[in-house]
């Protein structure tokens, strides 16, 4: 984790904004990896607000990849697991996985079907985490559906 994530003045924050949006006009993808990373840190150590300025610079990146929206909408979902609004979170996970789906990302596809999984966990449905999480794990090691999942990829 670094210092930017453990202390910080909203100064910063905006700084962090501003830079990732220019970056991500001249190179898309290895911005997302750089947002991915920060906002993943700044979620784990409850920087709310940051993450919400994270998120409102994400969404405004003008002519992002299908990869980079899908990326975007997983951690809001991820967002909202960890404020504990699972309709939210299971929303954007569905949302993420149809990008994924679109932009042919197969890991991307199975990390969020995991995520999927873990939203169904905390409304307290079990047979659809089972779901979720097998299908997760079948497209990890490489293998398709068997046409009787109700999650299809």
């Amino acid at each position: 984790m670094t210092n930017a994530t453990k202390q910080g003045s909203p100064g910063q924050d905006v700084f962090l904004t501003e830079y990732l949006g220019q970056f991500a006009q001249r190179e898309p993808l290895s911005a997302t990896a750089h947002w991915a990373r920060l906002f993943e840190g700044f979620r784990v150590a409850w920087r709310i607000s940051t993450c919400r300025h994270l998120l409102r610079e994400a969404k405004r990146w003008s002519e992002a990849p299908t990869e980079t929206r899908a990326q975007i909408r997983n951690s809001e979902g991820l967002f909202a697991q960890s404020l504990a609004d699972w309709e939210e979170a299971i929303r954007c996970h569905q949302q993420a996985l149809v990008l994924f789906h679109q932009a042919g990302n197969r890991p991307g596809i199975a990390y969020v079907l995991n995520n999927l999984g873990l939203a169904y966990q905390g409304m307290g449905e079990p047979e659809t985490v089972v779901e979720y999480c097998e299908a997760s794990l079948q497209l990890s090691q490489g293998k398709r559906s068997g046409g009787d999942s109700p999650v299809e990829f």
